[in-house]
């Protein structure tokens, strides 16, 4: 395979012949670049197309839209993966068409620990969780902060990394490579993230705002109540007066946490450009509407349980405690909050990804 380098950072990847003249993103500094020719002319790779298919396209009874490509670094090999956005397409295969192939990959998805990889890579992310959210603890007010910053920036580049790689057909979790660039590994997935909610929620954050503003209450205390939604408070809005101001705020946070899975998707492949782009948000949704609320409905049925499962153990570390329990098996409790959470949040990511994988071809845009 040719080797590529990175103009900017002139980091190198291994690429396939049929990739030249296509875009690719370099992992490790984010630049866009033109991949070269090879020296000699390569065959022309199978597509896994059939003669009526090109056929259908060239008649007009079916449409592509081409994908650039985005060469990512594998952290074993230093070798490049050639796709569409965030290693789309040249890995996976083409992707199972319909819902049999969703459910599929769905259903292998609630044992991924069964893997021998994805329950080392689990186990390494619950211990880094862990250990990190411990040790904000610990060290409090001084230095809990930035440790905590650490490790939300950490897990929320995995969290992007487990949809690109369902995204991408794959069945394995991404590899654990989050420290080369503290700005370009830790900080950006935070502030990624945060945009991609924030966005989500900005209507009924607004609302909420004036609704109560205008009901004589106090701008700063409303303000930060208001950011309560972006956490999950949503009791907020009972304190608003009118049962219209309810509603209406309501409806609007309704709106935003149905929109929440795909602000994911979008940030997660294509970047925070791509949130500005409502009218294609809005036409994929309503291409694919059944398969998008099969999504939602994974991501919000799952975070329930996540729900359930950690009052189900607090429950159980109280009683244990009233019961003059051993400490050890209540600093277990600990231990299994944090194995249900990074399995619950593993499953939700990979539902979004998988949306993507078998049924883009029924999105409005393909990201570069």
């Amino acid at each position: 395979m040719p080797v590529i380098t990175c103009p900017k950072c002139q980091a190198q990847y291994k690429v396939a012949e049929s990739a030249a003249g296509r875009r690719a993103k370099c992992k490790k500094c984010g630049q866009s670049f033109v991949i070269p020719a090879p020296e000699q002319p390569a065959a022309p790779p199978e597509t896994g197309l059939g003669r009526s298919d090109f056929e259908a396209l060239a008649a007009g009874e079916a449409q592509a839209v081409p994908d650039p490509v985005v060469a990512t670094p594998n952290a074993a090999t230093g070798a490049a993966r050639v796709g569409t956005p965030g290693g789309f397409g040249a890995s996976a295969g083409p992707a199972a068409a319909g819902y049999a192939g969703y459910f599929n990959a769905l259903g292998r998805t609630l044992t991924f620990p069964g893997q021998r990889d994805n329950l080392v890579t689990y186990l390494w992310v619950c211990l880094f969780l862990g250990i990190g959210t411990g040790a904000g603890f610990v060290f409090g007010m001084c230095f809990g902060w930035v440790i905590a910053l650490i490790v939300a920036g950490w897990y929320m580049a995995f969290q992007f990394g487990v949809v690109l790689e369902a995204a991408d057909g794959k069945d394995e979790l991404p590899d654990l490579n989050y420290f080369s660039g503290l700005l370009t590994e830790l900080l950006m997935p935070f502030l990624q993230m945060a945009a991609a909610s924030i966005a989500s929620l900005l209507p009924a954050i607004v609302a909420f705002i004036v609704v109560s503003v205008q009901q004589g209450r106090d701008a700063l205390d409303v303000t930060g109540e208001a950011l309560g939604l972006l956490t999950g408070r949503y009791g907020v809005i009972l304190g608003l007066g009118s049962p219209e101001s309810q509603i209406l705020v309501g409806a609007l946070l309704v709106v935003g946490v149905f929109l929440w899975p795909m602000f994911i998707l979008v940030v997660a492949v294509g970047g925070l450009p791509g949130l500005v782009r409502l009218d294609l948000i809005g036409a994929t949704i309503l291409r694919s509407l059944p398969a998008y609320c099969i999504v939602v409905g994974v991501v919000y049925v799952s975070q329930a349980l996540e729900y359930v499962s950690i009052l189900m153990l607090a429950g159980l570390g109280g009683r244990v405690l009233l019961a003059g329990g051993r400490i050890p098996l209540l600093l277990l409790l600990p231990v299994a909050i944090v194995l249900v959470r990074v399995y619950v949040s593993v499953v939700a990511m990979r539902a979004i990804g998988l949306y993507y994988h078998h049924f883009k071809q029924r999105f409005a845009w393909s990201w570069g």
